[in-house]
């Protein structure tokens, strides 16, 4: 009966022992995991204390220089975005200038009236695209707010932008647009770009002689080409 007391307390004492060391193994761990979902929640600033057993601390401090190296990628990152979009003001502001001269110059003339109408709706785009860059280098993570678009006249305006680069590579480019509203909800910069990375990669990858349509129905855009797939 001594000797099963005996026993029993050992095992008892034992297993709190285990207790105590497995939350002290595991203290530092839970630290590190809420700093780690700190730091994907955008909290750059986050470190953890260097505590616990050897290999723990190796981890926190390995963790606390990876944090700072990406911090520091992400502002060199961010200081290049933020120049290169105010660098790009000036040109756009004179090509636009050199258009609106153009126009003026030609006025009357309806095919060049058309041509310097397409460029001048092509500056405005890559206007907003500096624009959002700017944004976006000093805010970080951005999302665009969705909105009601009209998705018939975003295949229009695609099918407009991207006509010479089809002639020149001989295929013919043409919007088709469902009977009746075909309508979404998107950021519509965002639309716009990526019907035109779709569009791109058809006229990369289609046949010459062949066609590439733009297919515009309700909830949905659709470029359909011939090539090899």
């Amino acid at each position: 009966l001594d000797v099963a007391a005996l026993a029993a307390v050992v095992l008892a004492l034992g297993l709190v022992a285990g207790a105590l060391i497995a939350q002290q193994i595991a203290r530092p761990i839970r630290r590190l995991d809420r700093a780690a979902r700190q730091v994907a929640g955008g909290d750059l600033d986050t470190s953890v204390a260097v505590e616990g057993s050897t290999e723990q601390r190796s981890l926190a401090r390995t963790f606390n220089e990876m944090t700072q190296r990406v911090k520091r990628l992400l502002r060199v990152q961010q200081d290049f975005v933020a120049d290169a979009s105010h660098q790009l003001r000036t040109p756009l502001t004179g090509l636009r200038l050199r258009l609106e001269g153009l126009g003026e110059r030609f006025r009357g003339d309806a095919a060049v009236d058309g041509e310097v109408g397409a460029a001048m709706r092509e500056i405005d785009r890559l206007s907003l695209i500096v624009d959002e860059l700017l944004i976006l280098s000093r805010a970080g993570e951005r999302e665009l707010p969705g909105e009601s678009v009209g998705l018939a006249d975003a295949a229009l305006r695609a099918a407009e932008r991207w006509h010479g680069a089809a002639a020149e590579r001989g295929i013919e480019l043409e919007a088709r647009v469902a009977e009746g509203a075909a309508e979404g909800w998107c950021a519509a910069a965002d639309l716009d770009r990526s019907i035109d990375v779709l569009v791109e990669n058809a006229l990369l990858y289609s046949p010459a002689g062949s066609a590439v349509e733009i297919a515009a129905a309700p909830g949905r855009v659709e470029v359909l080409d011939r090539g090899p797939g």
